[in-house]
């Protein structure tokens, strides 16, 4: 069994719904952690002791841990998620977070922690350091979400026809939201990992090249629905 699994194994517990790196994200609090080599197996217990508590509080939906990226790192990423923002902020001020940061400030050291909510959280698995561009955030959701209020325009408006203008949109709208948060952004982001965050050596290429597909893939899928209104 390697490291990798190892330290997969010590954070895993489905008990309080701790998990290793799936990559789902709803409201979210990032924390960048530094963790020297020698403490990491204090630093997965304290892990686990917060989880735990975070675990108690309605709202609560999962933890996801990132090591560091190579065998020399030191900074971990630990993504906290609720279901809503005010259960993300009960826990922010909760007293049972201020113990556990508190004993975190003690034994390790401090960290830096951001909060991600809106578009931003379909692509919350990245920190600070890693932001994406704005732009690449919008044409993403635009490839996303233009074939879903499409599709579901061209299904439900026959059925909804009888209703007035304003609740067919909505529903529209309720379908098509729900579709993005719990299904269609985190497969996409996971897709477009590579052009949404390009390693230096190939940035520039990944970036053109994925630019240009997706412009060319909307408007072919806007082509598609032109042809089949007609």
């Amino acid at each position: 069994m390697n490291d990798h699994t190892n330290i997969q194994h010590a954070f895993s517990d489905d008990r309080i719904h701790l998990e290793f790196i799936p990559a789902k994200s709803r409201y979210t609090v990032v924390v960048t952690q530094r963790v020297e080599k020698h403490k990491e197996a204090a630093f997965i217990e304290w892990q686990r002791e917060i989880t735990t508590a975070a675990a108690q509080l309605p709202g609560y939906v999962r933890t996801e841990i990132f090591e560091p990226i190579d065998e020399r790192g030191v900074d971990w990423v630990v993504l906290v998620h609720f279901k809503d923002n005010q259960s993300l902020e009960n826990w922010l001020q909760s007293p049972a977070r201020a113990y556990w940061t508190d004993r975190c400030h003690r034994e390790f050291s401090n960290y830096s922690v951001t909060k991600r909510g809106g578009l931003e959280a379909w692509f919350g698995n990245l920190d600070e350091a890693d932001a994406i561009p704005g732009w690449r955030i919008v044409l993403t959701v635009i490839l996303v979400l233009y074939p879903t209020v499409m599709t579901i325009t061209t299904l439900l408006s026959p059925h909804l026809s009888p209703l007035p203008l304003p609740i067919v949109i909505l529903i529209g709208n309720i379908i098509s939201v729900n579709m993005l948060q719990w299904a269609l952004m985190p497969i996409t982001t996971r897709l477009l990992s590579r052009w949404l965050r390009p390693l230096e050596s190939s940035g520039l290429l990944i970036t053109i090249a994925g630019t240009v597909g997706i412009v060319l893939l909307i408007t072919m899928i806007a082509a598609f629905f032109v042809m089949i209104g007609q």
